[in-house]
């Protein structure tokens, strides 16, 4: 087995082949290709917005053997878990808080989803 990858930063999910991205999304409808993109398309996750998406891809090859869903947020607005008062401690001490990464855990090949698996060290 060849166990060399590449990791790819995408920007924007028009490039990326449903079909790739999806074998790996399996059910989950929040990660899946269609979500994702029409996030991007209706201007909801886009840079404008404080979403700038960077999302990752494993390649093995022409394969996908992983990819993760990743946005740089430049504010806090629209999340279940508010840390203003972490940015504002930052802002007050000159440190910068934003831009700050969220992700969804990473999607791996060798047995579908990570998130409905246990043993996630030998996924690649």
């Amino acid at each position: 087995m060849n166990r060399e990858v590449e990791i790819h930063v995408v920007d924007t999910l028009e490039d990326i082949p449903a079909n790739q991205w999806n074998q790996l999304a399996g059910d989950n409808p929040f990660v899946r290709h269609a979500f994702l993109k029409a996030m991007q398309d209706t201007g909801c996750a886009v840079k404008r917005t404080g979403w700038r998406a960077h999302h990752l891809i494993l390649k093995r090859g022409d394969t996908f053997a992983g990819t993760m869903p990743l946005y740089l947020k430049s504010h806090s607005r629209g999340e279940y878990v508010f840390d203003h008062a972490w940015a504002d401690a930052f802002e007050r001490h000159g440190l910068r808080y934003y831009p700050k990464a969220l992700v969804r855990r990473a999607i791996l090949s060798r047995d579908g989803p990570a998130s409905d698996r246990r043993d996630t060290k030998t996924a690649c």
